[in-house]
């Protein structure tokens, strides 16, 4: 319930939760350099707010990416404040956007804790993993954790994710990523250049329709894609053939 209420996804809004619970800070693209988010803390009391919860660089909400200020800000105000870091990579972790980390692309942000989930086993096996900084770990050689996980270091699940990082760290494996994404960023510029609205970084893209399409039009021509509140969803499997990839892209381009 507590997570569910920090979550500022759409479909949320009509649930009974402990809202109360939840402070919201300005987006990225209301407050690109996180100016107004310091009088919300004084507001409410900096020694009331355990942490700043974000997800790095969205994925169904719009593949939101972040200034560095907003992030310098964040990180600078953590700080003064002893506020605790929680970053969601849950979609941009495990090379979406590039690097390991969606984080890697702000190299001056240091979270006290990283949740991910879904690349980690190639999305085989149900798997979460939550990463925390050193002090807190040192805490919980001490300390027991007091929390129960059903499935907690399943051997399915683990096994999943020592095949995905053996994968991950081939030279083929990434070669044919550093080919995807050089082939989806050239597509965005090809948009870009017909004045749409493009939001994109690794193999992670947004595309914003001024005119309705709907996702039963592309899915009948072969391609899975997500259009969520109008934007179209780029997400294409890490592994992809390149082939595979650019006829996809080529589908997608007569919708244009």
């Amino acid at each position: 319930m507590g997570a569910l209420a920090v979550t500022g996804d759409w479909r949320n809004q009509k649930h009974l939760l402990p809202r109360q619970w939840t402070v919201r800070i300005p987006s990225p693209q209301e407050d690109p350099k996180g100016q107004m988010i310091e009088e919300i803390i004084t507001k409410h009391g900096p020694d009331k707010i355990a942490a700043f919860c974000l997800e790095t660089i969205t994925g169904g909400n719009g593949v939101i990416i972040p200034h560095p200020a907003y992030y310098k800000k964040i990180q600078t105000l953590a700080a003064r404040y002893k506020i605790k870091i929680i970053m969601d990579e849950v979609v941009c972790g495990v090379h979406r956007t590039g690097p390991f980390f969606g984080i890697d692309h702000y190299p001056f942000l240091k979270p006290d804790f990283i949740v991910m989930a879904k690349a980690l086993t190639g999305g085989f096996f149900p798997l979460g993993a939550v990463l925390v900084c050193e002090k807190i770990a040192n805490f919980y050689n001490q300390n027991v954790l007091s929390c129960g996980l059903t499935n907690y270091a399943h051997p399915l699940g683990l096994a999943a994710v020592a095949g995905v990082f053996e994968l991950i760290e081939a030279p083929a494996f990434q070669k044919n990523l550093a080919q995807l994404t050089n082939a989806l960023q050239k597509f965005a510029e090809i948009l870009r250049a017909k004045k749409f609205t493009v939001r994109q970084m690794g193999l992670l893209m947004a595309v914003e329709l001024p005119l309705p399409i709907s996702q039963e039009q592309i899915i009948d021509k072969g391609v899975y894609i997500s259009i969520i509140n109008q934007t179209l969803i780029f997400a294409p499997h890490l592994n992809m053939p390149l082939k595979e990839l650019d006829h996809s892209l080529a589908i997608i381009k007569k919708f244009f």
